[in-house]
């Protein structure tokens, strides 16, 4: 057996995240939905899976807008 599979890692959340369209995001359920509809704590969540630069992006957005905005 591989280290993945001594781990129980299969892969598969991952490969459901690569066959999506830009700027979307492919739930656990198959729904796809656009990054900046998001809630925060999803987008968060998604980010601390993933790592992609996307979603840090859409984080980091949304951070200074929220300052400039004082919403």
């Amino acid at each position: 057996m591989s280290w993945a599979e001594d781990e129980g890692y299969d892969g598969y959340d991952l490969e459901d995240f690569w066959n999506r369209e830009p700027g979307c995001w492919r739930t656990r359920d198959g729904k796809q939905i656009k990054i900046s509809e998001m809630d925060d704590t999803h987008l968060l969540n998604a980010y601390k899976r993933t790592g992609t630069e996307e979603l840090f992006e859409e984080m980091v957005l949304r951070l200074f807008l929220d300052r400039i905005t004082g919403s």
